[in-house]
């Protein structure tokens, strides 16, 4: 199963002065992901400080934390942030403002998924994956010419579309009712598109 894009928001922090400076005349970058952390679930809370809302939260949470466990066992981060790297090369292509080589010999774009898996903004709203990467290139001689925290956020938005992801049609559904199979190809499918909003991204910080 492939996840379907209704949404992607790619937000960055930082000044890019020297990038700008350097991002032509890096001719080629190879790429290289690292996985930091594990895939996580963060299901909507209800507001309010009563004792109803006190248990619905208490379960919530109880909730995230089985669906974590679930999602940490089911899934391959190795392939996750194969996808992540195949996306950043495929959409790198020749350029510009550079082009994408496996020769180990070239500049570096070096990617740490940092923070990754699902996340529902509050309860009864549509969950979202989201996928935080720390970005950095490096020049052959060690120089790091940028410096970017990039957070990618696909959301499904039609409610027949999360019910396929998640089970039922609100944010808790349930991870658990999907194959293992369908998780990890889910999970490969939106990194594959964050690596090409990732690029988008660093070409607007480098012209």
């Amino acid at each position: 199963m492939r996840a379907v894009y209704c949404l992607m928001l790619l937000v960055a922090t930082g000044c890019h002065a020297k990038f700008k400076k350097h991002a032509g005349t890096l001719g080629e970058v190879r790429t290289e992901v690292h996985t930091t952390a594990g895939p996580s679930v963060n299901l909507g809370y209800a507001d309010g400080d009563d004792a109803v809302t006190a248990i619905v939260n208490v379960v919530q949470a109880a909730k995230s934390m089985s669906q974590t466990r679930q999602m940490a066992e089911a899934l391959d981060p190795g392939e996750v942030s194969a996808s992540l790297d195949a996306g950043v090369a495929d959409s790198i292509g020749s350029g510009p403002p550079f082009g994408w080589t496996d020769d180990e010999g070239a500049h570096l774009l070096q990617m740490e998924l940092i923070d990754w898996g699902v996340s529902v903004p509050g309860l009864g709203m549509p969950g979202v994956f989201d996928f935080t990467v720390r970005t950095r290139i490096y020049k052959t001689d060690g120089e790091r010419v940028y410096s970017a925290r990039l957070t990618c956020v696909s959301s499904l938005g039609d409610p027949n579309v999360a019910e396929v992801v998640f089970g039922v049609v609100n944010n808790v559904g349930e991870l658990k009712d999907m194959s293992d199979e369908d998780l990890q190809a889910t999970f490969e499918s939106i990194a594959y598109g964050c690596g090409d909003q990732l690029v988008l991204k660093m070409r607007r910080h480098g012209s």
